[in-house]
Protein backbone atom coordinates (compact mmCIF):
# COMPACT_ATOMS: atom_id res chain seq x y z
CA UNK A 1 0.00 0.00 0.00
CA UNK A 2 1.07 3.60 -0.55
CA UNK A 3 1.36 5.15 2.91
CA UNK A 4 0.10 8.71 2.38
CA UNK A 5 -0.39 10.57 5.67
CA UNK A 6 -0.95 14.04 7.13
CA UNK A 7 1.94 15.64 9.00
CA UNK A 8 2.65 18.80 11.04
CA UNK A 9 4.07 21.01 8.31
CA UNK A 10 6.74 23.64 8.84
CA UNK A 11 5.93 26.83 6.95
CA UNK A 12 6.58 30.54 6.84
CA UNK A 13 4.87 32.54 9.58
CA UNK A 14 2.39 34.98 7.93
CA UNK A 15 2.90 37.24 10.94
CA UNK A 16 6.55 37.67 9.94
CA UNK A 17 6.39 37.29 6.13
CA UNK A 18 3.90 39.57 4.36
CA UNK A 19 4.01 37.77 1.01
CA UNK A 20 5.20 34.26 0.31
CA UNK A 21 6.26 35.47 -3.15
CA UNK A 22 9.35 37.04 -1.57
CA UNK A 23 10.62 33.85 0.07
CA UNK A 24 9.77 30.91 -2.23
CA UNK A 25 11.63 29.61 -5.29
CA UNK A 26 11.33 26.93 -7.96
CA UNK A 27 13.16 23.64 -7.18
CA UNK A 28 16.94 23.93 -6.91
CA UNK A 29 17.66 22.08 -10.16
CA UNK A 30 16.09 24.73 -12.42
CA UNK A 31 17.66 27.77 -10.72
CA UNK A 32 20.42 29.56 -12.65
CA UNK A 33 23.24 31.44 -10.93
CA UNK A 34 21.60 34.75 -11.89
CA UNK A 35 18.29 33.61 -10.40
CA UNK A 36 20.07 32.46 -7.27
CA UNK A 37 21.50 35.95 -6.80
CA UNK A 38 18.09 37.52 -7.41
CA UNK A 39 16.48 35.32 -4.76
CA UNK A 40 19.21 36.28 -2.28
CA UNK A 41 18.38 39.92 -2.89
CA UNK A 42 14.62 39.43 -2.70
CA UNK A 43 14.50 38.67 1.04
CA UNK A 44 16.90 37.76 3.86
CA UNK A 45 14.51 34.88 4.57
CA UNK A 46 14.29 33.48 1.05
CA UNK A 47 14.41 29.67 1.01
CA UNK A 48 17.30 29.85 -1.47
CA UNK A 49 19.65 30.23 1.52
CA UNK A 50 18.68 26.75 2.63
CA UNK A 51 17.79 24.95 -0.57
CA UNK A 52 20.57 26.16 -2.91
CA UNK A 53 23.00 28.31 -0.94
CA UNK A 54 25.97 30.11 -2.40
CA UNK A 55 29.37 28.52 -2.26
CA UNK A 56 32.38 30.59 -1.15
CA UNK A 57 36.04 30.33 -2.26
CA UNK A 58 37.18 29.54 1.28
CA UNK A 59 34.50 26.92 2.02
CA UNK A 60 35.72 24.01 4.14
CA UNK A 61 34.34 21.07 6.13
CA UNK A 62 32.89 23.28 8.87
CA UNK A 63 31.91 26.37 6.90
CA UNK A 64 30.15 25.69 3.62
CA UNK A 65 26.77 26.12 1.93
CA UNK A 66 25.23 23.24 3.88
CA UNK A 67 26.50 24.47 7.24
CA UNK A 68 25.19 27.95 6.50
CA UNK A 69 21.83 26.46 5.48
CA UNK A 70 21.60 24.76 8.86
CA UNK A 71 22.42 28.02 10.64
CA UNK A 72 19.74 29.92 8.72
CA UNK A 73 17.20 27.21 9.39
CA UNK A 74 17.82 27.15 13.13
CA UNK A 75 17.73 30.94 13.35
CA UNK A 76 14.44 31.15 11.44
CA UNK A 77 12.87 28.50 13.66
CA UNK A 78 14.12 30.22 16.82
CA UNK A 79 12.81 33.61 15.64
CA UNK A 80 9.51 32.04 14.49
CA UNK A 81 10.04 33.10 10.90
CA UNK A 82 9.23 29.42 10.34
CA UNK A 83 6.53 27.81 12.45
CA UNK A 84 5.21 24.26 12.73
CA UNK A 85 1.52 23.37 12.66
CA UNK A 86 0.36 21.80 15.90
CA UNK A 87 -1.31 18.75 14.43
CA UNK A 88 -1.02 16.55 11.35
CA UNK A 89 -2.45 18.13 8.18
CA UNK A 90 -2.69 17.64 4.46
CA UNK A 91 -2.14 20.75 2.34
CA UNK A 92 -4.17 21.32 -0.83
CA UNK A 93 -2.52 23.56 -3.43
CA UNK A 94 -3.90 25.14 -6.61
CA UNK A 95 -1.64 26.61 -9.29
CA UNK A 96 -3.30 28.79 -11.93
CA UNK A 97 -1.17 29.61 -14.97
CA UNK A 98 -1.34 30.22 -18.72
CA UNK A 99 -1.27 27.19 -21.03
CA UNK A 100 -1.26 28.13 -24.73
CA UNK A 101 -2.63 31.56 -23.74
CA UNK A 102 -5.54 30.04 -21.81
CA UNK A 103 -5.77 30.00 -17.99
CA UNK A 104 -5.69 26.51 -16.46
CA UNK A 105 -5.36 25.28 -12.88
CA UNK A 106 -3.43 22.28 -11.59
CA UNK A 107 -4.24 20.90 -8.15
CA UNK A 108 -1.96 18.99 -5.83
CA UNK A 109 -2.00 17.49 -2.34
CA UNK A 110 1.09 17.90 -0.16
CA UNK A 111 1.50 14.91 2.14
CA UNK A 112 3.95 12.74 4.02
CA UNK A 113 4.58 9.52 2.08
CA UNK A 114 6.25 6.37 3.36
CA UNK A 115 9.45 5.46 1.54
CA UNK A 116 9.90 2.17 -0.24
CA UNK A 117 12.66 0.97 -2.58
CA UNK A 118 11.87 1.11 -6.27
CA UNK A 119 10.55 -2.12 -7.79
CA UNK A 120 8.25 -3.03 -10.65
CA UNK A 121 5.71 -4.37 -8.15
CA UNK A 122 5.99 -1.45 -5.72
CA UNK A 123 3.60 1.40 -5.02
CA UNK A 124 6.09 4.18 -5.82
CA UNK A 125 7.50 4.04 -9.32
CA UNK A 126 10.28 6.04 -11.03
CA UNK A 127 10.70 6.64 -14.73
CA UNK A 128 14.12 8.32 -15.05
CA UNK A 129 17.76 7.62 -14.28
CA UNK A 130 19.64 9.98 -11.98
CA UNK A 131 23.05 11.68 -11.58
CA UNK A 132 25.16 10.29 -8.67
CA UNK A 133 26.87 13.62 -7.93
CA UNK A 134 23.55 15.42 -7.46
CA UNK A 135 22.33 12.83 -4.95
CA UNK A 136 25.58 13.17 -3.00
CA UNK A 137 25.13 16.95 -2.73
CA UNK A 138 21.47 16.62 -1.69
CA UNK A 139 22.40 14.04 0.96
CA UNK A 140 24.88 16.48 2.47
CA UNK A 141 22.16 19.12 2.73
CA UNK A 142 19.72 16.64 4.27
CA UNK A 143 22.27 15.62 6.91
CA UNK A 144 22.96 19.24 7.79
CA UNK A 145 19.35 20.43 8.00
CA UNK A 146 17.32 17.35 8.91
CA UNK A 147 14.50 18.63 6.74
CA UNK A 148 12.53 17.88 3.57
CA UNK A 149 12.58 21.38 2.11
CA UNK A 150 11.25 20.66 -1.40
CA UNK A 151 8.41 18.22 -2.19
CA UNK A 152 8.76 15.43 -4.71
CA UNK A 153 6.18 15.73 -7.49
CA UNK A 154 4.15 12.52 -7.97
CA UNK A 155 1.11 11.51 -10.02
CA UNK A 156 -1.73 9.09 -9.36
CA UNK A 157 -4.63 7.69 -11.36
CA UNK A 158 -7.58 9.57 -9.90
CA UNK A 159 -10.44 7.46 -11.24
CA UNK A 160 -12.48 8.13 -8.10
CA UNK A 161 -12.19 11.92 -8.43
CA UNK A 162 -10.60 12.49 -5.03
CA UNK A 163 -9.11 15.82 -6.10
CA UNK A 164 -12.51 17.08 -7.26
CA UNK A 165 -13.96 16.30 -3.83
CA UNK A 166 -11.09 18.09 -2.10
CA UNK A 167 -11.53 21.12 -4.35
CA UNK A 168 -15.20 21.24 -3.37
CA UNK A 169 -14.26 21.15 0.32
CA UNK A 170 -12.24 24.34 0.06
CA UNK A 171 -14.39 26.16 -2.51
CA UNK A 172 -15.85 28.57 0.06
CA UNK A 173 -12.82 28.73 2.36
CA UNK A 174 -10.17 31.41 2.44
CA UNK A 175 -6.75 29.97 1.57
CA UNK A 176 -3.91 29.85 4.06
CA UNK A 177 -1.67 31.38 1.38
CA UNK A 178 -2.48 33.26 -1.83
CA UNK A 179 0.25 34.84 -3.98
CA UNK A 180 1.61 35.20 -7.50
CA UNK A 181 5.11 34.07 -8.39
CA UNK A 182 7.50 35.82 -10.78
CA UNK A 183 6.03 34.01 -13.81
CA UNK A 184 2.53 35.28 -13.02
CA UNK A 185 1.23 31.91 -11.78
CA UNK A 186 -1.15 32.20 -8.84
CA UNK A 187 -0.64 29.78 -5.95
CA UNK A 188 -3.20 29.14 -3.23
CA UNK A 189 -2.89 26.69 -0.34
CA UNK A 190 -5.43 25.33 2.14
CA UNK A 191 -4.75 23.28 5.26
CA UNK A 192 -6.85 20.10 5.64
CA UNK A 193 -6.66 19.20 9.30
CA UNK A 194 -9.92 17.47 10.22
CA UNK A 195 -9.63 13.81 11.16
CA UNK A 196 -12.55 12.42 9.06
CA UNK A 197 -11.22 14.09 5.92
CA UNK A 198 -7.69 12.91 6.62
CA UNK A 199 -8.87 9.32 7.09
CA UNK A 200 -10.70 9.35 3.74
CA UNK A 201 -7.62 10.68 1.96
CA UNK A 202 -5.35 8.06 3.51
CA UNK A 203 -7.76 5.27 2.60
CA UNK A 204 -7.97 6.45 -1.02
CA UNK A 205 -4.23 5.95 -1.51
CA UNK A 206 -3.97 2.53 0.14
CA UNK A 207 -4.24 0.62 -3.15
CA UNK A 208 -2.85 3.41 -5.29
CA UNK A 209 0.39 3.66 -7.19
CA UNK A 210 2.38 6.89 -7.16
CA UNK A 211 4.43 7.75 -10.24
CA UNK A 212 7.32 10.14 -9.64
CA UNK A 213 7.04 12.99 -12.12
CA UNK A 214 9.81 15.24 -10.79
CA UNK A 215 12.26 14.72 -7.95
CA UNK A 216 13.91 11.36 -8.61
CA UNK A 217 17.16 12.64 -7.11
CA UNK A 218 15.36 13.83 -3.98
CA UNK A 219 13.53 10.53 -3.57
CA UNK A 220 16.68 8.42 -3.94
CA UNK A 221 18.46 10.77 -1.53
CA UNK A 222 15.70 10.22 1.03
CA UNK A 223 16.16 6.45 0.67
CA UNK A 224 19.90 6.85 1.25
CA UNK A 225 19.27 9.09 4.29
CA UNK A 226 16.82 6.59 5.77
CA UNK A 227 19.29 3.72 5.32
CA UNK A 228 22.03 5.82 6.90
CA UNK A 229 19.83 6.61 9.91
CA UNK A 230 18.95 2.93 10.27
CA UNK A 231 22.67 2.04 10.37
CA UNK A 232 23.87 4.79 12.67
CA UNK A 233 21.06 5.64 15.12
CA UNK A 234 20.65 3.53 18.25
CA UNK A 235 16.93 4.12 18.54
CA UNK A 236 15.82 4.08 14.93
CA UNK A 237 12.30 2.65 14.56
CA UNK A 238 9.46 2.40 12.04
CA UNK A 239 8.07 5.65 13.49
CA UNK A 240 11.20 7.69 12.75
CA UNK A 241 10.44 10.56 10.32
CA UNK A 242 13.29 9.46 8.04
CA UNK A 243 11.05 6.59 6.92
CA UNK A 244 8.97 9.10 4.97
CA UNK A 245 9.34 11.98 2.57
CA UNK A 246 7.49 15.09 1.42
CA UNK A 247 5.35 14.77 -1.71
CA UNK A 248 3.08 16.90 -3.86
CA UNK A 249 0.58 14.50 -5.45
CA UNK A 250 -1.44 15.45 -8.53
CA UNK A 251 -3.97 13.62 -10.68
CA UNK A 252 -2.95 12.18 -14.05
CA UNK A 253 -6.30 13.37 -15.32
CA UNK A 254 -5.79 16.98 -14.23
CA UNK A 255 -6.26 19.26 -17.28
CA UNK A 256 -3.63 21.58 -15.81
CA UNK A 257 -0.94 18.88 -15.98
CA UNK A 258 1.61 19.84 -18.65
CA UNK A 259 4.70 17.95 -19.85
CA UNK A 260 7.33 19.90 -21.81
CA UNK A 261 10.16 18.44 -23.90
CA UNK A 262 13.70 18.54 -22.58
CA UNK A 263 16.10 19.48 -25.36
CA UNK A 264 19.84 18.69 -25.23
CA UNK A 265 22.45 21.41 -25.77
CA UNK A 266 26.18 20.74 -26.07
CA UNK A 267 28.57 23.54 -25.07
CA UNK A 268 31.58 21.97 -26.77
CA UNK A 269 31.82 19.50 -29.64
CA UNK A 270 35.03 18.58 -31.45
CA UNK A 271 35.18 20.44 -34.76
CA UNK A 272 35.71 17.25 -36.77
CA UNK A 273 32.55 15.71 -35.29
CA UNK A 274 30.47 18.85 -35.55
CA UNK A 275 31.42 19.53 -39.16
CA UNK A 276 30.84 15.95 -40.27
CA UNK A 277 27.69 15.33 -38.25
CA UNK A 278 25.08 15.65 -41.01
CA UNK A 279 27.16 13.52 -43.39
CA UNK A 280 27.54 10.80 -40.73
CA UNK A 281 23.87 11.00 -39.77
CA UNK A 282 22.75 10.47 -43.39
CA UNK A 283 23.74 6.80 -43.15
CA UNK A 284 20.85 6.30 -40.72
CA UNK A 285 18.53 9.27 -41.16
CA UNK A 286 16.73 11.12 -43.89
CA UNK A 287 17.99 14.65 -43.20
CA UNK A 288 15.68 17.46 -44.24
CA UNK A 289 17.13 20.99 -44.09
CA UNK A 290 14.95 23.81 -42.80
CA UNK A 291 16.14 27.17 -44.02
CA UNK A 292 16.81 29.97 -41.57
CA UNK A 293 15.47 32.55 -44.02
CA UNK A 294 16.97 36.00 -43.56
CA UNK A 295 18.12 35.10 -40.07
CA UNK A 296 14.61 34.24 -38.82
CA UNK A 297 15.77 31.58 -36.37
CA UNK A 298 12.52 31.71 -34.42
CA UNK A 299 10.44 31.04 -37.51
CA UNK A 300 12.73 28.20 -38.57
CA UNK A 301 12.52 26.69 -35.08
CA UNK A 302 8.73 26.76 -35.15
CA UNK A 303 8.79 25.08 -38.56
CA UNK A 304 11.15 22.40 -37.22
CA UNK A 305 8.93 21.72 -34.19
CA UNK A 306 5.83 21.46 -36.38
CA UNK A 307 7.59 18.96 -38.65
CA UNK A 308 8.82 17.02 -35.63
CA UNK A 309 5.30 16.68 -34.24
CA UNK A 310 4.14 15.11 -37.50
CA UNK A 311 6.44 12.07 -37.24
CA UNK A 312 6.63 9.30 -34.61
CA UNK A 313 8.78 10.21 -31.62
CA UNK A 314 10.94 7.10 -31.94
CA UNK A 315 11.96 8.05 -35.45
CA UNK A 316 12.91 11.67 -35.41
CA UNK A 317 14.63 14.63 -33.82
CA UNK A 318 15.85 18.07 -34.76
CA UNK A 319 19.40 19.39 -34.75
CA UNK A 320 20.95 22.85 -34.97
CA UNK A 321 24.70 23.29 -35.50
CA UNK A 322 26.71 26.44 -34.92
CA UNK A 323 27.98 27.73 -38.28
CA UNK A 324 25.25 25.95 -40.24
CA UNK A 325 22.55 28.39 -41.35
CA UNK A 326 20.04 25.55 -41.74
CA UNK A 327 18.26 23.55 -39.06
CA UNK A 328 17.80 19.86 -39.81
CA UNK A 329 14.99 17.38 -39.25
CA UNK A 330 16.40 13.88 -38.80
CA UNK A 331 13.98 11.04 -39.55
CA UNK A 332 15.18 7.47 -38.99
CA UNK A 333 15.32 5.36 -42.15
CA UNK A 334 13.02 2.31 -42.12
CA UNK A 335 15.85 -0.21 -42.15
CA UNK A 336 18.07 1.67 -39.66
CA UNK A 337 16.19 0.78 -36.47
CA UNK A 338 17.43 -2.81 -36.59
CA UNK A 339 21.03 -1.54 -36.71
CA UNK A 340 20.55 0.90 -33.84
CA UNK A 341 18.28 -0.74 -31.27
CA UNK A 342 19.10 -4.01 -29.50
CA UNK A 343 16.63 -6.73 -30.39
CA UNK A 344 15.58 -7.08 -26.75
CA UNK A 345 14.94 -3.36 -26.12
CA UNK A 346 11.52 -2.87 -24.55
CA UNK A 347 8.90 -1.28 -26.79
CA UNK A 348 8.11 1.71 -24.50
CA UNK A 349 11.77 2.80 -24.62
CA UNK A 350 11.85 2.54 -28.41
CA UNK A 351 8.99 5.04 -28.54
CA UNK A 352 11.14 7.86 -27.13
CA UNK A 353 13.28 10.04 -29.35
CA UNK A 354 15.45 10.71 -26.31
CA UNK A 355 16.37 6.99 -26.38
CA UNK A 356 17.49 7.38 -29.97
CA UNK A 357 19.56 10.40 -28.97
CA UNK A 358 21.07 9.03 -25.75
CA UNK A 359 21.73 5.46 -26.89
CA UNK A 360 22.90 6.12 -30.43
CA UNK A 361 23.34 9.68 -31.68
CA UNK A 362 25.42 11.01 -28.79
CA UNK A 363 27.67 7.97 -28.13
CA UNK A 364 28.06 6.84 -31.74
CA UNK A 365 27.81 9.86 -34.01
CA UNK A 366 29.34 12.33 -31.52
CA UNK A 367 31.56 9.81 -29.71
CA UNK A 368 30.46 10.87 -26.22
CA UNK A 369 31.57 8.31 -23.64
CA UNK A 370 29.67 7.47 -20.45
CA UNK A 371 31.60 10.04 -18.44
CA UNK A 372 30.48 12.87 -20.72
CA UNK A 373 26.93 11.55 -20.93
CA UNK A 374 26.70 11.66 -17.12
CA UNK A 375 28.38 15.05 -16.76
CA UNK A 376 25.87 17.88 -16.36
CA UNK A 377 28.53 20.29 -17.67
CA UNK A 378 28.93 18.43 -20.98
CA UNK A 379 25.22 18.15 -21.66
CA UNK A 380 22.75 20.92 -20.79
CA UNK A 381 19.00 20.44 -20.54
CA UNK A 382 16.73 23.11 -22.00
CA UNK A 383 12.95 23.46 -22.31
CA UNK A 384 12.47 26.20 -24.88
CA UNK A 385 13.32 25.20 -28.43
CA UNK A 386 13.39 28.82 -29.58
CA UNK A 387 15.87 30.00 -26.94
CA UNK A 388 17.99 26.87 -27.37
CA UNK A 389 18.37 27.44 -31.11
CA UNK A 390 19.08 31.13 -30.49
CA UNK A 391 21.85 30.21 -28.05
CA UNK A 392 23.48 27.93 -30.61
CA UNK A 393 23.52 30.73 -33.16
CA UNK A 394 24.67 33.11 -30.44
CA UNK A 395 27.76 31.00 -29.76
CA UNK A 396 26.79 29.66 -26.34
CA UNK A 397 26.44 26.10 -27.66
CA UNK A 398 28.12 24.22 -30.47
CA UNK A 399 25.10 22.01 -31.14
CA UNK A 400 21.63 21.27 -29.82
CA UNK A 401 19.04 18.57 -30.35
CA UNK A 402 15.34 19.43 -30.36
CA UNK A 403 13.03 16.73 -28.99
CA UNK A 404 9.33 16.02 -28.57
CA UNK A 405 7.53 15.98 -25.23
CA UNK A 406 6.84 12.61 -23.62
CA UNK A 407 3.12 11.90 -23.04
CA UNK A 408 2.00 11.07 -19.49
CA UNK A 409 0.72 7.70 -20.75
CA UNK A 410 4.24 6.79 -21.90
CA UNK A 411 5.68 7.83 -18.53
CA UNK A 412 3.20 5.53 -16.83
CA UNK A 413 3.87 2.59 -19.18
CA UNK A 414 7.63 2.85 -18.64
CA UNK A 415 7.28 3.11 -14.86
CA UNK A 416 4.96 0.11 -14.69
CA UNK A 417 7.35 -1.92 -16.84
CA UNK A 418 10.14 -1.34 -14.34
CA UNK A 419 12.12 0.60 -16.95
CA UNK A 420 13.97 3.90 -16.73
CA UNK A 421 14.12 6.68 -19.28
CA UNK A 422 17.36 8.53 -19.91
CA UNK A 423 17.99 11.34 -17.44
CA UNK A 424 15.91 14.49 -17.78
CA UNK A 425 13.47 13.06 -20.30
CA UNK A 426 10.42 14.82 -18.89
CA UNK A 427 9.72 18.31 -17.58
CA UNK A 428 6.43 18.70 -15.76
CA UNK A 429 5.34 22.33 -15.66
CA UNK A 430 4.84 24.48 -13.80
CA UNK A 431 7.33 23.29 -11.20
CA UNK A 432 6.17 22.72 -7.64
CA UNK A 433 7.16 25.67 -5.49
CA UNK A 434 9.86 25.21 -2.83
CA UNK A 435 9.06 26.86 0.50
CA UNK A 436 5.29 26.31 0.71
CA UNK A 437 5.58 23.58 3.33
CA UNK A 438 8.54 21.71 4.80
CA UNK A 439 8.82 18.53 6.86
CA UNK A 440 11.12 17.64 9.74
CA UNK A 441 13.29 14.54 9.42
CA UNK A 442 14.07 14.32 13.14
CA UNK A 443 11.68 13.13 15.87
CA UNK A 444 9.98 15.85 17.96
CA UNK A 445 11.86 16.76 21.14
Amino acid sequence: MALVEPFPGIRYNPGKIDSLATVVTPPYDVISSDQQSAYYERSPFNIIRIEWGRTQPDDGPDDNAHARAQQHLQAWLSDEVLIQDRGPCFYLVSTRYQLEKEPVTRWGLIAQVGLEPFSATGHILPHEKTFPQIKSERLGLMRACGMNTSPIFALFDDQENLMARLREQVRRREPLQDFEDESGARHRMWRLGKAPDNTEIQARFEDCRLYIADGHHRYETCLAFRDECARTLKHFSAEHPANGTLMYISSMQDPGLQVLPTHRALPRVEARLKNAFIERAQAYFDCTPIANDQGDAEGATRQLCTALEAIPAEGGLGVVIQGDAQLHLLQLKPDAAAQIYPADMASPLRQLNVTLLSDFVLPELLEMDRTKLEDAQSLHFRHSAISTVADVYGGIYDMAFILKATPVETVRAIAESGLSMPRKTTYFAPKVITGLVMRALTPPA
